[in-house]
């Protein structure tokens, strides 16, 4: 062997023949391991296999490449570490094609076969310090099927994506506050029923049944609540942009929304947000005047406070002291930019 090879003896006692890197006495790839690993000798490093930077896992039917820190691959020390009492050639997966999840009650297919699990199972694993998914609470035993039951009384047999619900039914819950709310097109008899509300016929409040809350509708290719389709229909997009359609009616009917033209008006999100108040469908209720958790003054004390004033006999400072508030609170209140509600 001649004098400008490199000198490292591999772990099988083989002689590396790799030409020497500059005037070191080890060719590049020996002098990198060394790198690598603290400048330890490469001396008794195991062989690189052909294609790949690293030599093969120990484990027998492993063949992925092994650490640089361990003669195993990353999952093999993985699992060895979460089965401290079983073989690592134990583990599931090995030279097999992969079909069903080895997890209890999983019948998913398998996409890590290295470990011999499905994807939820693999992510729950990975996200709960590599533990066993056997140990899964949430695990169903149908196999993690969506579990939204339908109209027809069936559970939906879509996949869970999130939540315990498939992608449909999650995105449907977090768009919409509920799994059950359907987009529609408007087409067929809902189409119909749109353009005769656009026509204004009748007084009568007009309900779009079949849907969970106010309907929404595809309508010129853009999804949007089928009041404000009907305001289109009836006069156009002109002025609609940063509008509001609300409702004279007060919403109409419960919860699902009234689309007749005769009951819209086009407002400002303000407009809105006050009509949903007068209606009581404010989810804290109205948090005007007394019914606010924060207040500290009374409806009566602002009506004194407003009086006394009036006559020119205090200012705000005295009055602040006798109702236990700010003098800024004080004067917002008497001059009307609080407490606006009281006549």
């Amino acid at each position: 062997m001649a004098d400008d090879t490199c000198v490292t003896v591999y772990e099988d006692r083989s002689r590396c023949t790799r030409a020497r890197y500059g005037r070191l006495d080890v060719c590049k790839p020996c002098y990198k391991w060394s790198l690598r690993n603290g400048w330890a000798s490469p001396n008794g490093r195991p062989r690189a296999v052909k294609g790949s930077a690293h030599p093969p896992c120990s484990i027998s039917g492993c063949g992925s490449p092994r650490l640089r820190t361990s003669t195993r691959c990353g999952a093999c020390e993985v699992w060895a570490s979460n089965h401290p009492q079983a073989a690592s050639s134990a583990r599931p997966g090995f030279g097999t094609v992969p079909g069903t999840c080895t997890t209890a009650a999983c019948d998913r297919a398998v996409v890590k076969p290295s470990y011999g699990w499905c994807g939820g199972c693999y992510e729950w694993s990975r996200t709960h310090a590599w533990a066993d998914p056997n140990i899964r609470t949430r695990h169903e035993p149908t196999g993690g099927h969506c579990t939204v039951v339908l109209e027809d009384g069936n559970r939906c047999p879509k996949d869970v994506h999130k939540g315990r619900m498939c992608s449909m039914h999650a995105g449907r819950k977090r768009k919409y506050g509920s799994p059950l709310v359907k987009m529609k097109r408007a087409s067929g008899e809902l189409q119909a029923l749109i353009r005769e509300a656009a026509k204004g016929h009748t007084q009568e409040c007009i309900i779009v049944t079949g849907f969970q809350g106010r309907p929404v509708v595809k309508f010129n290719g853009k999804s949007m609540p089928a009041a404000r389709a009907v305001w289109i229909l009836a006069n156009g997009t002109e002025g609609i942009d940063g509008m509001d359609v609300c409702h004279r009616c007060g919403g109409g009917s419960g919860e699902n929304g009234c689309i007749n033209i005769r009951c819209l008006y086009l407002g400002t999100r303000a407009d809105n947000a006050a009509d949903m108040v007068a209606a009581g469908r404010d989810r804290n209720g109205d948090p005007r005047g007394e019914r606010n958790g924060r207040h500290v003054l009374t409806e009566k004390d602002v009506r004194e406070a407003r009086r006394l004033y009036a006559q020119g006999t205090v200012t705000y400072t005295a009055l602040a002291a006798k109702y236990g508030v700010t003098v800024a609170a004080m004067r917002l209140a008497v001059t009307g930019a609080t407490w606006r509600h009281l006549v």
